[in-house]
């Protein structure tokens, strides 16, 4: 935090220099992902179950998120609940993996091995 004051970084124009490049960041960051990640699911997930698998995936997603705002849970609270989501999401991912190996997740195409 002394770093960024003594640069001068959160005081007048460096303060908005420094929040227009974490906005670039990000949307480089978001610009890179979606394209990737819907490419990536495109040769994944097969045409005719698409839509539903999709759908199957944003029903928790929609209610974790309409839980969230409907209660007034303190933001500290929320980041801590929003950690433990990321950490189970991990695990099932985890728990997931070794049987990507026995179908065509396998592809060395797809740099999955």
């Amino acid at each position: 935090h002394g770093g960024l004051h003594g640069r001068g970084l959160l005081h007048g124009e460096g303060h908005l220099r420094l929040i227009l490049l974490s906005f670039l960041s990000f949307e480089f960051a978001v610009g890179v992902y979606f394209p990737s990640i819907g490419t990536l699911k495109s040769e994944i997930v097969p045409e005719q179950v698409r839509g539903t698998v999709y759908n199957l995936y944003r029903m928790p997603l929609n209610a974790v998120v309409v839980g969230l705002l409907l209660s007034n849970i303190a933001p500290a609270t929320c980041f801590k609940l929003n950690a433990l989501l990321m950490f189970l999401a991990a695990l099932c991912i985890r728990s997931v993996h070794p049987n990507l190996k026995k179908n065509k997740m396998s592809d060395p195409e797809l740099g999955l091995i």
